[in-house]
């Protein structure tokens, strides 16, 4: 037998489970930690919490394509998503989602998905830009030319 629970704390993702009539999301510690809670500290979790852990500029881009997925648009919620941590700083996250329960109308019910800290790989393309902005600006200023 696969143990599901360790692979899923090696994979160190996020899981979670939005209710879509009572708007509630069950979800596991690791949830919270990414924003710098405990789940505790955060229960009852429902949508609205969600939204306060966004930083405001990717809210719409977020709600839009749930919006999309409930309404059958689309197949799966994928985003990633700038949210604000306990301490006050950014982090990234990658999150992914899609209809699990329906009802007997097709109506969805529950959506289920996952999220994963994806910090540092941004603060790795943020670097990454930089240095090849600043070697665009040395080859003019040098006249030399440099392939990617």
């Amino acid at each position: 037998m696969i143990n599901y629970p360790h692979i899923i704390e090696d994979l160190d993702i996020a899981l979670w489970e939005y209710y879509v009539d009572t708007q509630q999301i069950k979800c596991n510690e690791k949830w919270a930690n990414i924003v710098g809670y405990s789940l505790t500290e955060l229960t009852p979790i429902t949508s609205k919490t969600w939204e306060n852990l966004f930083h405001p500029k990717y809210l719409g881009k977020s709600d839009n394509l749930f919006a999309a997925l409930l309404e059958d648009k689309i197949d799966h919620y994928k985003c990633e998503i700038r949210l604000k941590h306990k301490k006050g700083h950014s982090v990234w996250i990658y999150a992914q989602g899609r209809v699990s329960k329906r009802d007997d109308d097709g109506k969805p019910l529950v959506v289920t998905g996952f999220n994963r800290d994806i910090t540092e790989k941004k603060k790795d393309q943020r670097k990454l830009q930089r240095y090849k902005d600043i070697t665009e600006i040395a080859s003019k200023i040098a006249k030399t030319g440099y392939w990617e």
